[in-house]
């Protein structure tokens, strides 16, 4: 998406069907009574118009 938004580069081809907005950045974090390791996502990027 930076990519299509910041330069002037030409893609070829079909969409990869990815959203431009997504959750990333994951953090492990451990549930207090089971003591499972779970992923929690810290950031939400958005990199479109919403």
């Amino acid at each position: 998406m930076d990519l299509d938004r910041l330069t002037d580069a030409r893609f070829v081809g079909e969409p990869t069907g990815g959203k431009p907005k997504t959750h990333g950045n994951e953090s492990a974090v451990e549930l207090p009574y089971s003591g499972l390791t779970a992923g929690l996502s810290t950031v939400y990027w958005q990199h479109s118009v919403p």
